[in-house]
């Protein structure tokens, strides 16, 4: 089988599993929205706060493919997410990088699984945080200082909004 022919199975796949949340940007890049099945609820701690989550907006995970994928090298990829700090998105490209690919192997689902992974039972808004010690360009975000009062309280209200449609 071809690079392509992996590539395009690969691609057929992810979409039937993800559906709406899988999105084609061009010939060789798409963008999946992975949302997270939170078995038990979710901490978030700002400041003197603690709010209890069940749902949290998904993070965005861009592919692009290029020839050597999967022969030879894993596909190329950005994470966004705009209440993960820049350091732990940044953190979580690294994890990425060290995933053991298996050439020949396509990975994109199996990293999707880790960054699920990642998520943990609780989610500190840090102000003043020692980030952009490396700056990943991978590493997509809006968060910065100014805005972690409207992050937290947007994800309180996405918790709330997305609870009552379930």
């Amino acid at each position: 089988m071809t690079n392509l022919e992996k590539q395009t199975d690969e691609i057929e796949a992810l979409q039937s599993i993800f559906e709406q949340k899988f999105h084609r940007l061009d010939e060789h890049q798409y963008e999946i929205l992975i949302e997270f099945d939170l078995i038990h609820p979710f901490h978030i701690h700002y400041q003197n706060k603690t709010s209890l989550i069940q749902y949290l907006p998904p993070f965005t995970l861009i592919i692009h493919y290029h020839d050597e994928y999967p022969s030879l090298y894993p596909p190329s990829f950005i994470l966004s997410c705009f209440y993960f700090s820049k350091f732990h998105l940044q953190n979580l490209c690294q994890k990425l990088d060290q995933y053991s690919f298996i050439k020949d192997e396509v990975c994109v689902f199996d990293w999707i699984e880790l960054i699920k992974s990642e998520i943990t039972n609780q989610l500190i808004l840090e102000v003043n945080s020692v980030e952009d010690q490396i700056n990943d360009p991978r590493a997509l975000n809006g968060y910065l200082d100014e805005n972690i009062d409207k992050i937290y309280q947007y994800l309180i209200n996405y918790n709330e909004e997305y609870g009552e449609k379930q």
